[in-house]
């Protein structure tokens, strides 16, 4: 933290840095932050731009990209959801970016690994490329499909703003990726189950996790689809309807929560 800190004291931000904290989609970026804690996210965001950051840099990232925004005190913006950020309410008050970064990082660390533990390994990449990314054949999948009418990058676009995305990314970039791509062509999903037996060893699982609501039934269609590569073992069922709120008084359409459960051949 000491050279990040460092680093960030030495960040000059141009006119472009702020013109870029002119973007946003329920409100503008520099709506969410007094003006001195705005130009510390402007400078961290300058320094983690790199898609090439080494573990301990990403972890930092990470850790920032949690206390972006939300309702309690860890946050560095005003009063806004903590999971998707709704139009921000309440003072401009200056939040200490270092401050609180310090604290979210200590914590994680301070975690003790449970016994067993196995280092992962992540790849930022479409699923379309884990046959030549995987070194052998992995013993399950475990993975949760977009729900319907979800776009993941818009509960999540002060987050992506901060990884770099722009408008352009929003409308465009943002094609490539399966959420979109099912609400034109649902039959994507033949390439998805594809790779899924591919990947997976025999006898192996592959467990999706989907939202179910009214008039479409997606894991119906997936579990059509899915049993032309694997074999389905079974759907688990659970209805939500009344049990999550999460502090949103518009939870969306999904009202059930399902498990598909397929097997390797």
């Amino acid at each position: 933290m000491e050279v990040f800190a460092d680093e960030l004291a030495s960040v000059k931000l141009t006119t472009e840095d702020y013109m870029a904290a002119e973007f946003g989609l329920n409100a503008q970026v520099h709506d969410y932050y007094h003006r001195d804690t705005l130009e510390e996210v402007l400078k961290a965001r300058r320094i983690l731009a790199s898609s090439e950051l080494s573990a301990s840099r990403n972890f930092i990232k990470a850790c920032l990209l949690h206390i972006l925004h939300g309702n309690r005190p860890y946050a560095l913006s005003r009063i806004s959801h903590p999971i998707t950020p709704f139009s921000p309410t309440g003072p401009f008050q200056y939040r200490s970016l270092l401050e609180r970064l310090s604290v979210r990082c200590e914590r994680l660390m301070a975690l003790e690994r449970p016994q067993g533990f196995i280092q992962g390994k992540s790849w930022h990449a479409d699923f379309r490329e884990l046959p030549k990314l995987l070194p052998q054949q992995v013993d399950a999948i475990i993975c949760s499909p977009p729900f319907p009418g979800m776009r993941f990058d818009r509960p999540n676009w002060l987050r992506m703003w901060f990884c770099g995305w722009m408008e352009n990314d929003f409308h465009h970039t943002s094609r490539k990726f399966l959420e979109r791509q099912q609400g034109t062509n649902f039959e994507v999903y033949q390439e998805f189950f594809a790779v899924c037996s591919e990947v997976t060893a025999a006898g192996g699982p592959v467990i999706l996790h989907v939202g179910g609501s009214k008039g479409y039934e997606m894991a119906t269609r997936l579990a059509s689809i899915g049993s032309r590569y694997l074999h389905h073992r079974a759907t688990i069922s659970e209805n939500v309807e009344h049990v999550e709120k999460h502090g949103i008084r518009d939870k969306g359409t999904t009202s059930t929560h399902i498990l598909l459960l397929f097997e390797r051949f």
